[in-house]
């Protein structure tokens, strides 16, 4: 699951086959220029967009959900903590 605030530049599908195309035959060798379209939109503008049916007026069923909050490293107190409760390896 994405956040809906991520944001993103959707392209058309054409386009992005035509850059993977030249990518290809270019070959390897070094850094390609970065590929986006020209609006900047999140992700859940794209989504609600192709969710709606062209022409009508119905709303999205997107269900929106906050992002996950990020990982601790494994050397923050709650997880040191954590790891002091679990039961050691038996034997």
């Amino acid at each position: 699951m994405a956040p809906t605030k991520l944001p993103m530049q959707p392209v058309d599908e054409g386009d992005f086959a035509a850059y993977v195309v030249g990518c290809v035959a270019d070959g390897p060798g070094g850094d390609r220029q970065p590929f986006g379209g020209p609006d900047i939109m999140s992700f859940g503008e794209v989504a609600d967009q192709y969710q709606q049916p062209a022409g009508s007026g119905a709303g999205s069923s997107l269900c929106r959900s906050p992002a996950p909050p990020p990982a601790r490293p494994a050397t923050s107190p709650a997880r040191k903590a954590a790891a002091a409760r679990r039961p050691g390896p038996s034997g």
